[in-house]
Formats: C-alpha cells, structure tokens, sequence
C-alpha cells in the first residue's frame, strides 16, 4: 500500500525510517498527473468518435428510412421497404414502418380487388338497368296497346251481347212461325186428302169432263201458273235454308220436295191438257189418268205429312236456338262485365308500369353515378403500386 501507516514494521526505528522515505499521495498525484491527464484525453476522444460513428449510423439508417418515406410519398409505391439489419430504436422504426406499409399494401390491395369488383358490377348494373329501362319501357307502349285492344275489345262484346239479345227475339219469332207453318202444312195435308177424294169423284164425272174440256183446260192453265209460283217459291226457301246452315237442312229438305212436287204439278198439268185434248179420243185413258192423279195425291199426303213432321222439327231446332241464343246473350253479357273488369286490371297495371319506368329511370341514374364512382376509385387506386 502506498500509505506508511498501514505497514507493520518489526520496530519503531524501521517504521520511521520507511515513513521518512515513504512518498505522499500528492507526490504521487502530482508525479502520474499528466499521465491521468493523457489516459483521460485518450478516453474522450475515443467516446467522440465513437459518438461520431453512432450519430454516423444512425443518421445513416434515418436517412434510409427517410429516402424510403420519401420514396413512398412521391410515387405511392406501397411495396417499398426499409432494409433493416438491427434491433435498436431506429430498427424497431423501420420495423414498424414496414409493418405499416404491409399492412396498408393489403388494405389498398383488397380496396383495389373491391374496387374492380365494384367497377364491373357497377357496368354490369348500369347496363341491366338500361335493358330494364328499355325493356319498362316497351311494356308499357305493350301494356297501353293492350289496354286499347281490351277497350275495343269491351265494346265489342257489348256488340255482341245486344246482337245476342236481338237474336234471340228473333229466334222467337223464328219459332212462331215454324208453329204457324206447321199449321198451314196439316191444312194443306187436309187439303190434299181432300184433293184425292175429290179425284176419285172426278173418275165418275169423267163423261161430263169430256164436255167441259175447254174450261178444265182454263183450270189447267191456272195450275200450271201456280206450279211454277210454287216452284219459284219452293226454290227461294231452299236458297234460305241453306243459308240457315245445318238448321235449314230439313227445311231444305222438305223445299227440295216441295219444288219436286211443284215440278210434278206441272208435269201433271201438262199431262192433264194432253188428257184433255185426247179426252174425245176416249175416257179409258181419262179414268187411268184419275187412277194415277188419286196415287200421287196419296203421295202428296205423305209428303205434306213428312213436310208436317220436318217443320215439327225445325219448331223444336228453332226453339233449341231461341235456349242458346239466350245462354249466349247471358254469357255475353256476363263477358262484358269480365272484360270491364280486365280493362280496369290493364289500367292498374299501366299506372303501375309507369310508376315503375320512373323508378327504373332513377334507378339507371344512380347506377350511373355508381358506375362513376367506382371508375374514379379505380383512378385512384391506380395511382398507388402494389
């Protein structure tokens, strides 16, 4: 130790003399002064430069961190990162900052996926709205052409069921006369009956005929005039029976038969004036002639009673046709009343068309906006690289 008393000398006389020559701590401080003075200037530079080269490095990896910020801000390059081989504070800072840049990378990356996503859903809608514009539109010029044709439509059914109506009285009368008709067919079957009698006593007044020839050929005459009116008659009714279609078949019928026997008539008559102007020649031949005129007057029965019995059918055809033609006015009327119902329908479903073409029309314009929108974001996004 440098101090003498701490050592323990074996006498007193050694413990002065090593005091004596023992120096003291100032000696000393003063003897190694410029040493400690040196050392200390040594350390301090030392400590400068090592502070320089701390300041050196981490300025160095600031300005990298502010190169990378800088970098970023100026072109949006998202993907830029600082190169980082510590752990210190200015580490951890360019660890945070690339974490941050990471983390905004994926953020922009998913907005930009979104975006695009957006952008074309926003075409696709824009493009869908206009179809749904076009096609709003057509459906109402449809449903307004629909709404006129069910006007129309509704007056005609109206048309219909009044013609119905008249029909139907008409067919009434129809009837009456069917029913008329067939009386005057037994009256004339009656007529007929009593026609054959009558021929039968014309066999036995054969010899007076014979002197009153030129006035039976003035009767004669007037048959055949009424053969031929009949005929013309009988030919009128089955030209209106075949216009009445498959109801006039039995009236055409029974006027076909008529007209056959208007045309026998004749044939009669004539054979009647031939009878007539051989009735000199000899009665024979007049009495076969009755026999045979008596025949066909027992066809005439028959057919007036066949005539009878087609205009009993054509009653009960006509009176089937009065039930239909009822059936029909009822049903037309009730029509009419379905087709007013339609046209009030139609008339809804217009005003609903055309308050949604105005919705749809609105709808298009937003879709536009959107589509605006989303090619903007686009734009700006664009900006950025990932």
């Amino acid at each position: 130790m440098l101090n003498g008393a701490w050592l323990a000398p074996a006498n007193k006389d050694q413990q002065l003399a090593v005091l004596a020559f023992t120096p003291t701590f100032k000696q000393i401080l003063l003897d190694r002064f410029t040493h400690y003075a040196a050392a200390v200037f040594v350390l301090m530079l030392l400590m400068l430069c090592a502070s320089q080269l701390l300041i050196r490095f981490l300025l160095g990896q600031l300005n990298a961190l502010k190169d990378v910020m800088l970098h970023v801000e100026k072109s949006g390059d998202l993907s830029a990162r600082v190169a980082n081989r510590s752990d210190d504070e200015v580490g951890q800072m360019a660890k945070a900052f690339n974490a941050m840049q990471a983390g905004y990378q994926r953020v922009v990356n998913t907005v930009s996926q979104t975006a695009s996503r957006l952008d074309e859903g926003a075409a696709h809608l824009a493009s869908g709205m206009k179809d749904v514009r076009q096609g709003m539109l057509g459906q109402q010029s449809e449903t307004d052409q629909v709404a006129t044709a069910i006007n129309e439509m509704t007056a005609t059914v109206h048309h219909i069921a009044q013609h119905a109506t008249a029909t139907r009285d008409q067919s009434q009368t129809a009837d009456a006369l069917a029913v008329t008709g067939k009386g005057v067919v037994d009256r004339v079957q009656v007529s007929i009956a009593g026609l054959s009698s009558g021929v039968q006593q014309t066999a036995e007044m054969i010899q007076r005929m014979a002197e009153d020839s030129q006035k039976i050929n003035g009767v004669v005459n007037v048959i055949h005039s009424i053969a031929e009116q009949t005929n013309l008659l009988a030919l009128n009714a089955a030209i209106e029976a075949a216009r009445a279609g498959e109801m006039g078949r039995g009236f055409a019928v029974v006027a076909d038969e008529v007209r056959n026997l208007a045309r026998r008539v004749q044939t009669s008559t004539d054979e009647i004036t031939t009878m007539v102007s051989t009735l000199q020649s000899g009665t024979r031949d007049a009495v076969d002639f009755m026999q045979d005129s008596s025949f066909k007057a027992d066809e005439c029965v028959q057919q007036a009673r066949e005539a009878g019995e087609a205009l009993a059918a054509i009653a009960s055809a006509v009176a089937q046709m009065r039930e239909s033609n009822t059936q029909i006015a009822v049903a037309a009327q009730q029509q009419s009343q379905v087709a007013e119902d339609m046209n009030r329908a139609v008339v809804s479903i217009r005003d609903v068309t055309e308050r949604t073409v105005i919705q749809t029309v609105d709808s298009a314009s937003t879709s536009d906006q959107l589509a605006t929108l989303a090619g903007e974001l686009n734009s700006a996004i664009g900006q950025l690289r990932l």
